[in-house]
């Protein structure tokens, strides 16, 4: 079937976030989004310590997983 192992001379995985339709879906789309998003979420301080948002005391909290590619990078093969 023509599959052999070979070594990527370009290093790790690259998935084209600097393209010019995905900076604009970004700074358009998806960061709009978020910011409306953003006062239901939990914040802390660099020390760990929650910062108390009013707003959250009336409604539900707004959990966000992020999916990080590094990670799963880091194990294959």
């Amino acid at each position: 079937m023509g599959y052999r192992w070979t070594k990527k001379l370009l290093g790790q995985y690259v998935d084209g976030h600097k393209r010019s339709d995905v900076v604009h879906y970004c700074q358009t789309v998806f960061l709009p989004a978020w910011a409306k998003l953003d006062y239901r979420t939990r914040l802390w301080t660099m020390d760990n310590q929650e910062i108390v948002n009013e707003a959250l005391m009336s409604g539900q909290i707004l959990v966000i997983w992020f999916h990080d590619e590094c990670t799963f990078y880091a194990n294959d093969q």
